[in-house]
């Protein structure tokens, strides 16, 4: 029901490639935009012990809607967590389909690369953090050495 209302509320808007342009609220989404929307619904209603089975009995036309929804959620930096977890869900059971399906190319290509930056970025964070954790030990350790 999520992909359909936001792939509703997108055309209506005159979007049909699932990028988000000026938007108006609809009310049936809750004031969140058709992207966030999803991102809600599938918090809210699938429990992350389920989410492999909810998504392994979706039907292969669902599948090819909801990954340049996906693609398009992760471009926007919305939930890149959630929505990648989900895209290797889908790759491990759909991937013989999904490589001979032309309309899915580009979105396949634009979300490797999407998903390679965010992971880089998200090394260096906890590189940093790591960094910075490991300076603090050793300034505690060597204050305590310090007053015995």
């Amino acid at each position: 029901q999520a992909v359909e209302g936001a792939t509703k509320a997108a055309i209506k808007r005159g979007d049909k490639t699932n990028t988000i342009a000026r938007y108006t609220s609809n009310p049936m989404l809750q004031g969140a935009s058709p992207y966030q929307y999803i991102i809600n619904s599938i918090k809210l209603h699938i429990k992350g012990s389920e989410m492999e089975s909810a998504l392994i009995i979706l039907p292969f036309h669902y599948v090819v809607r909801f990954l340049p929804i996906l693609t398009e959620i992760c471009r926007q930096h919305l939930d890149i967590e959630l929505s990648t977890k989900c895209v290797i869900i889908l790759l491990k059971c759909h991937m013989t389909r999904l490589s001979v399906t032309p309309t899915l190319t580009n979105d396949m290509i634009a979300l490797k690369n999407i998903v390679r930056h965010s992971i880089s970025n998200y090394r260096n964070t906890i590189g940093s953090n790591i960094a910075a954790l490991t300076y603090l030990k050793n300034k505690v350790d060597s204050k305590q050495n310090e007053t015995f």
